[in-house]
């Protein structure tokens, strides 16, 4: 690819990266009550789930997609409903407080596999982020480009994600952060579920 190609590729990943997303708002959720070794492993996760969508639209997935609406907005109907779950477990958590991290020792391997897997899981049930890849693709990058040229922007956007998402989760587990959600974390959490409600139901809704 030319320096164009990879440069309009950037453009669109953080034109897409600046808008607030179900991803961004799990990570602070994650990060801020669970402490960062947590928020940290959520990020892997969304990280994950990134690449796969991303690999899935190289080989073919989001050709499919765009070319078959109804299935698409069956992945957008299982999204969706994934996000008004979490909006229910923040609203509960807002309603009865959420458990603190062990502060006597640092979090247990199984408490960081299911941050990771619940950071997978949202970004994998994320229908934005696979129409995001398959309109890159069907755009920008062409199926009959070599492989290695195809995998430039895909390692790229990669690197991208490890900066944007794991720099969110160093963020959020700073000193101030911490503070700030300790004096409002009820309030904080209503509103997240609140996002997380509004987010699903306009996933479910649109066609």
């Amino acid at each position: 690819m030319t320096g164009t190609d990879l440069a309009m590729v950037a453009a669109l990943y953080f034109a897409a990266a600046a808008q607030p997303s179900p991803a961004t708002l799990g990570l602070l959720a994650e990060s801020v009550s669970s402490g960062r070794r947590p928020g940290l492993a959520f990020w892997a996760g969304l990280w994950t789930g990134s690449v796969i969508w991303s690999l899935a639209a190289a080989f073919g997935l989001g050709a499919f997609m765009l070319a078959h609406p109804d299935f698409a907005h069956a992945a957008r109907i299982l999204g969706g409903a994934y996000l008004l779950w979490l909006a229910w477990r923040a609203a509960r958590n807002a309603a009865f407080g959420r458990p603190q991290p062990d502060a006597g020792g640092p979090p247990r391997a199984a408490s960081l596999r299911m941050a990771y897997g619940r950071g997978l899981a949202l970004q994998m049930s994320n229908a934005s982020s696979a129409l995001f890849w398959a309109a890159l693709f069907s755009v920008v990058v062409s199926p009959e480009l070599p492989a290695q040229e195809i995998l430039q922007p895909l390692v790229m956007c990669a690197g991208f994600g490890i900066i944007r998402f794991g720099g969110l989760a160093l963020l959020f587990t700073t000193a101030r952060a911490l503070r700030i959600w300790a004096r409002a974390a009820r309030p904080l959490e209503g509103g997240v579920a609140a996002l997380f409600a509004a987010a699903g139901i306009a996933l479910i809704a649109q066609r």
